[in-house]
């Protein structure tokens, strides 16, 4: 198992790949490295995600989605999925879209 300073470095690594892959217009690739980046994260704390969050991510990779960010901020709370096809985001106030 890698270490907190690891896990964190192996992120950011990842969020330049992304960076990277959105610029050539590689989404599939973007959606994995957004998966795998929400895969880290969770190794990270048990408080990263919860019951509810799990289900919707796994329901957007069930419905096709490669991979997806969820965001949690003060106002709300947002996930972004990324698709073969399309991309689509959703707030907390239509969690049901998933």
């Amino acid at each position: 198992m890698l270490d907190r300073i690891s896990f964190l470095r192996e992120i950011k690594n990842l969020a330049y790949k992304g960076v990277e892959a959105l610029a050539a217009g590689e989404i599939d690739d973007f959606g994995r490295l957004l998966n795998q980046g929400w895969a880290l994260k969770k190794q990270l704390a048990s408080r990263i995600s919860n019951d509810a969050l799990d289900e919707m991510y796994c329901k957007a990779l069930k419905a096709g989605a490669i991979g997806g960010k969820i965001a949690d901020a003060p106002a709300a709370e947002a996930s972004c999925c990324s698709t073969p096809q399309w991309s689509a985001t959703t707030t907390s106030a239509a969690p049901s879209a998933i």
